[in-house]
């Protein structure tokens, strides 16, 4: 049972970032669609939830080892998986790389700390972090998820009154590239690309079904509700929370110092888990080959500094749906081959 809380705590580490806990990713995905966000957030944690399971005993059924096996799995061609691979690789990297942003725009917003100083720091814990194995990022979940979830939902029923919710607040709208399906669609997507490595890792921690079911859906009700309480926390501001790098940060601001102060370190730890999330993702390509691998993690680490100067906001908007986009043409992919995997079993079981 401790391996299933450690696998269930790992995803939601993962799915919780820089932009979901700041408010940005919730805000751009759902709170401009007003009410129907709502239903888009239901809509995006039980897609992401069908993703987790279907993953899962996909790799089961397969006996997938990695990624390059779980592509080859779902399509034979090596040409096409190449170019998927690169792709995805580089959505990781630069998932990685808004991380960092993020964590750097959080500490400039709230303490004035250059983006230069700040982004050389995260980016050494984090390095030192991956330099071990899977299990490293599966102890910092472990201890870090359980005081992030206490503290949103504490801030949230201390701030929020349900009476005076107010679902039409003409600060949050904004204009809008698509309808609520699509884009509760294309935030499940993108997050598929970020947990399919990680949950390729987290597999041998899984011993049956009956384990992949409660794992995913323990996992969608707890982003689900994270999501709905920041949605309705969101709400609570007169501002134009558009113009605002970290909108969650900067709505809890006013329900007092010290929900500030807290909710700068809940940040913080959303931002480091999401990020060696993501880095190991890319990494993961090369757990067979020591030299390469803290190569690349050295690459990848030296790159971060500047490219954190961009801005977390400008990387989240941009993008977040292009690679959604993406992740939906995967997660039909292994839909697709999950349904073939069960019917080629079923009829062996007949024969």
């Amino acid at each position: 049972m401790q391996n299933i809380i450690k696998v269930i705590l790992v995803i939601i580490g993962t799915i919780i970032g820089a932009g979901f806990a700041s408010g940005r990713e919730i805000y751009i995905f759902f709170n401009a669609y007003n009410e129907k966000g709502l239903y888009g957030l239901i809509l995006s944690t039980v897609l992401t939830g069908m993703t987790i399971y279907k993953v899962l005993s996909l790799i089961k059924e397969n006996d997938i080892k990695d990624y390059n096996n779980l592509l080859l799995t779902i399509n034979k061609s090596k040409k096409i998986n190449k170019i998927i691979k690169i792709i995805i690789n580089i959505f990781l990297v630069l998932s990685y790389y808004i991380m960092v942003a993020g964590f750097s725009g959080l500490l400039e917003q709230e303490y004035g700390i250059p983006t230069i100083i700040s982004s050389i720091i995260f980016t050494l814990i984090c390095y030192f972090t991956l330099k071990g194995n899977i299990q490293r990022i599966i102890n910092a979940n472990f201890f870090l998820i359980p005081i992030l979830i206490i503290i949103i939902v504490i801030i949230f029923f201390i701030n929020v009154n349900l009476t005076e919710i107010n679902l039409f607040n003409q600060n949050i709208i904004q204009d809008v590239k698509y309808n609520w399906v699509i884009s509760s669609i294309l935030y499940s997507s993108y997050n598929s690309i970020l947990l399919i490595p990680i949950l390729i890792g987290l597999s041998k921690n899984v011993k049956d079904k009956k384990s992949n079911m409660m794992i995913s859906t323990i996992c969608s009700i707890v982003t689900l509700l994270l999501g709905v309480f920041i949605y309705l926390m969101l709400l609570q501001s007169n501002n134009n929370l558009a113009i605002i790098e970290l909108p969650l940060v900067y709505v809890i601001k006013n329900f007092g110092n010290i929900y500030a102060i807290i909710y700068t370190y809940v940040m913080i730890v959303a931002i480091y888990t999401s990020a060696i999330s993501a880095a190991y993702g890319v990494l993961e390509n090369y757990n067979n080959n020591i030299k390469k691998y803290n190569s690349m993690l050295l690459i990848m680490s030296i790159l971060a500094i500047p490219i954190a100067n961009i801005g977390f906001a400008n990387l989240v908007n941009i993008l977040y749906p292009i690679f959604g986009f993406l992740g939906f043409i995967q997660i039909i992919n292994i839909l697709i081959k999950h349904r073939k995997s069960k019917e080629a079993k079923m009829l062996n079981l007949k024969k």
